[in-house]
């Protein structure tokens, strides 16, 4: 049995599509777990409306606490052999979970399908498709060409994923309820490190709708909020990729670009914003910049442009006089 787990939290307008798409399934061996996450609109009412129409529907309704807890919320109540995360605004083809369900699976510990991403009006804004192909991550390197190619581990939303539970729960991974910024990457990073056979699906089953708001729960960032995100994912993407022999791939630079830029824009954003003195914000400019530099291997140093580019920064020491000064022009131009 599968069980999706869908968090709501004021979603309304569009649960309703969600949670038909996910009842007329093909496949219909599944338990749907509705997280209410403290919705202030109908979206309580909605979900305990199917409740009583569909025994495979179960509602559970806490006070808001983040789309995280209401995902950990699902994984406690949870009793499938399978999981997989569906957001409230989004929507299934009605072969998603039955592609999931082939004679490969069972011998998988995780299986992923592509995503199409659309508008609010339907329009297609965006195809992530994959080829049908098995992995044995325990061959590490041997599988580095395919990784890079298909940028397998960039796509680290929980969604259009099929998660054994089994994994979850017998390592303890969950969702960082302190956090609210990459709290699905640190978890597909966390239970990719106990991944031995990956199945890969051809298979567009999962429709990703951006709106113009959020419809999910958010938390002002802090400094020191995005200060663990970094170096949790660092040190999840060390350890992962080099049990993999892939410290020299290209989707290791990728996800070490990813995270010090992510990182880098969070922290100067929020100090700023925080009204930081100057000597604390320079301090943490030249830190920042510092590991930057440090987090290459000492032959990148000199032989690529962008890295002898940050060497020169972080020798010159007016180099963060200069970010200082841009990072306050653009908060005197109200462009952050």
């Amino acid at each position: 049995m599968i069980s999706v787990i869908v968090p709501v939290y004021n979603s309304s307008l569009y649960l309703a599509r969600c949670i038909d798409s996910i009842l007329n399934q093909s496949y219909d061996d599944f338990e749907l777990l509705l997280i209410n996450d403290g919705s202030i609109d109908d979206s309580g009412t909605i979900c305990e409306k199917y409740k009583l129409r569909d025994k495979r529907v179960q509602v559970y309704h806490q006070t808001n606490k983040g789309v995280s807890a209401a995902r950990n919320h699902g994984l406690c109540v949870s009793s499938g052999e399978w999981i997989t995360f569906i957001d409230s605004d989004d929507y299934l083809k009605p072969d998603y979970l039955s592609n999931f369900n082939s004679s490969s699976l069972a011998k998988s510990d995780l299986a992923i399908q592509g995503i199409t991403t659309i508008d609010q009006f339907d329009k297609i804004i965006n195809k992530l498709q994959y080829l049908d192909f098995n992995i044995d991550l325990h061959l590490g390197g041997d599988n580095a060409e395919v990784i890079d190619k298909y940028q397998l581990f960039q796509n680290r939303g929980p969604y259009a994923k099929l998660y054994n539970r089994s994994i979850i729960q017998d390592n303890d991974i969950r969702f960082e309820e302190d956090i609210s910024i990459a709290e699905d990457g640190i978890f597909f990073y966390s239970y990719l490190r106990y991944v031995h056979r990956l199945v890969v699906t051809s298979y567009l089953g999962y429709n990703y709708v951006k709106y113009g708001g959020n419809t999910l729960s958010q938390k002002p960032h802090s400094c020191e909020e995005w200060e663990k995100v970094y170096t949790m994912y660092y040190s999840l993407s060390q350890e992962l990729y080099g049990r993999l022999n892939m410290l020299d791939s290209q989707s290791y630079r990728c996800k070490l670009h990813d995270i010090v830029t992510y990182r880098t824009t969070g922290v100067f954003l929020q100090m700023y914003k925080q009204r930081y003195p100057r000597p604390q914000r320079m301090g943490i400019i030249h830190k920042m910049m510092q590991e930057r530099y440090n987090m290459w291997p000492p032959e990148n140093h000199n032989n690529e442009g962008n890295i002898s580019f940050y060497a020169f920064l972080f020798k010159t020491i007016p180099y963060a006089c200069i970010i200082d000064f841009v990072m306050k022009l653009l908060k005197y131009l109200h462009l952050y």
